[in-house]
């Protein structure tokens, strides 16, 4: 895919092949090796689109994963400031950034258990070995055309027709 060579295949709207990469999404870790030739909305060129995207919980993953990183970010500034100022009111500088610094962990615990739901359950990776060089990227390509299922949910319809069987 680094060198385009799908461009000589003759590829048409909605034709799928594997790569030799396993590639991981960046959200939720699910791995997958299955391109999809895009067209129409999503332009022309193969996509990579992450079967766990289905889910509100990859959403609500993705969203976590944002405020987390936003977070980190601010947190970095304000301690440089704080290092920096001679003026401030050092006590209550630093509890803000305390709690800015709670409100990060509470985010890596929601991000981490969000993790779990999707931890190799939605691998889709066939004609590679275990040795395969694994990429991380970033699913530019969604499922957006259709509303979205609830693993939780799917997970609690499981429970309940297991108990009930």
């Amino acid at each position: 895919m680094d060198k385009q060579e799908w461009r000589e295949g003759k590829f048409k709207l909605g034709d799928t092949w594997r790569s030799h990469i396993v590639y991981r999404c960046g959200i939720c870790h699910t791995k997958i090796n299955k391109w999809v030739m895009g067209g129409a909305w999503w332009g022309s060129g193969p996509r990579l689109l992450c079967p766990a995207d289905q889910y509100k919980e990859h959403d609500e993953l993705e969203s976590a994963l944002e405020k987390y990183n936003s977070l980190d970010e601010q947190i970095q500034d304000y301690e440089k400031t704080l290092q920096e100022a001679t003026d401030l009111k050092r006590e209550r500088a630093q509890n803000m950034i305390n709690n800015l610094s709670a409100e990060r962990e509470l985010l890596e615990a929601k991000i981490k258990k969000l993790r779990e739901l999707f931890s190799g359950r939605f691998d889709d990776v066939e004609g590679v070995d275990s040795s395969a060089n694994i990429r991380d990227y970033y699913p530019s390509a969604r499922y957006s055309s259709y509303e979205k299922k609830s693993l939780l949910e799917a997970d609690k319809f499981k429970v309940k027709k297991l108990k009930f069987s």
